[in-house]
């Protein structure tokens, strides 16, 4: 009877890795302001998994540069891997691809084929970009019984200002703050005392965020061109004539094409009224809850 064969994922290049890192490094630091707590690294040694929300783009370099210089095997959407440009560079940076919110085998045996090598896995738990600022998509409970069956340690990242530095609805970056702490969430001995419930609670707790709030208490300046253009793929109901898919954007303006109502978005990001008679809410946050709100009840 033929030997099964084992399966082994690469660690991600350290050529390309660490040459990243530090030019990524720079750009953070220096262009964006960012500030790194690592307190809940202290002591730990792979492998473990890392978690974190995912608000923006640069989410992905932020948890490298938070674990620096360990390596991380990340875990990202398969439909990535259909550009093959994409393919190629996750290829040599060991990304293990997945298919979103359904049960992955394939995933699951390359993840234990990282942490059986002593390795550090990488998953972002809610699937997608945040549209407003909080945790978007659905963070599947099964991430609960991934950790549980490892049985290796969890340390979750929490990001605060990344969305408000690159949303995901424009390629344009702002300069601002971005604040990170590492926490340890887990060791592997605790996993096998809590529930999947529990586990599952703790860790979107230690994942989460909301950048409008993090902004009303902390008032960052930020500076950019065009701040608002792009955000009707986001915003499109008028919350003074209630119309929709009328909003337009131009520079840091958004307007409405039926009745003129203006919302100009100043330097901490949060709109103000263009006009006297204006009507605009002053976060994406509220101004997407009024979206939602509006469809349940239609």
């Amino acid at each position: 009877m033929p030997e099964k064969k084992t399966l082994k994922m690469p660690r991600p290049n350290a050529f390309l890795y660490y040459g990243a890192g530090l030019l990524a490094g720079f750009y953070l630091r220096w262009f964006l302001r960012l500030r790194i707590d690592r307190s809940g690294l202290k002591g730990l040694k792979p492998p473990f998994f890392v978690l974190a929300g995912h608000g923006s783009w640069l989410d992905f370099l932020i948890v490298a540069l938070a674990l620096y210089p360990h390596r991380i095997n990340f875990m990202a959407a398969y439909n990535f891997f259909r550009d093959p440009v994409l393919k190629f560079l996750m290829g040599w940076m060991g990304v293990i691809p997945k298919n979103q919110f359904t049960s992955d085998n394939q995933a699951i045996l390359k993840t234990k084929a990282v942490i059986v090598s002593g390795g550090i896995v990488g998953i972002f738990p809610h699937g997608c970009l945040s549209n407003e600022g909080r945790p978007g998509g659905f963070a599947a409970p099964g991430i609960a019984k991934l950790l549980k069956t490892f049985k290796v340690p969890v340390v979750a990242v929490q990001i605060n200002g990344a969305y408000l530095s690159r949303p995901r609805w424009t390629t344009r970056i702002r300069r601002g703050r971005i604040e990170v702490k590492v926490n340890g969430v887990f060791n592997g001995e605790e996993l096998t005392s809590h529930t999947t419930a529990d586990i599952y609670s703790r860790v979107l707790h230690f994942i989460d965020f909301d950048d409008y709030q993090w902004q009303r208490k902390n008032k960052v300046t930020f500076s950019g061109k065009n701040l608002v253009e792009g955000a009707e793929g986001v915003l499109y109901k008028c919350p003074k004539c209630l119309e929709e898919f009328t909003l337009r954007s131009k520079g840091n303006l958004l307007f409405c094409t039926g009745c003129h109502n203006e919302a100009l978005l100043n330097n901490q990001l949060f709109f103000e009224p263009g006009r006297k008679d204006s009507i605009v809410f002053d976060g994406f946050d509220n101004w997407y809850d009024f979206q939602k709100e509006s469809l349940q009840t239609e």
